[in-house]
């Protein structure tokens, strides 16, 4: 009767350290999938502050390109203007050339 208490006490060490075993092999995996986990939530972070870096220098460029477009039409515009300005003048001094030599012609 003691070898066979003996022999059930080592089955009971046996499956006790086969649980023990199978535990920290749990904690173990448990572990690694909490640090896969972390790792791949410091990459998404990353790759969400990489997007914003992008998106604000797309608009600080869409930004600049905006300005200079308005500043090139503006100065288009007061081309325009006094290109308009200075062929009202030069007709203006035509006419009054114009008129010049018709008054002297009549005297």
């Amino acid at each position: 009767m003691q070898k066979q208490e003996v022999t059930e006490l080592k089955q009971e060490d046996l499956e006790r350290d086969k649980l023990l075993k199978q535990e920290a092999l749990e904690r173990a995996k448990l572990l690694e999938e909490k640090a896969a986990l972390r790792e791949e939530k410091a990459a998404l972070r990353e790759e969400r502050v990489r997007a914003d870096a992008l998106a604000r220098e797309e608009l600080r460029v869409r930004a600049q390109a905006e300005a200079e477009e308005l500043h090139i039409r503006s100065q288009a515009e007061a081309d325009e203007r006094n290109l308009a300005r200075e062929k009202a003048q030069a007709e203006i001094k035509a006419k009054n050339k114009q008129i010049k030599i018709k008054s002297n012609n009549e005297f």
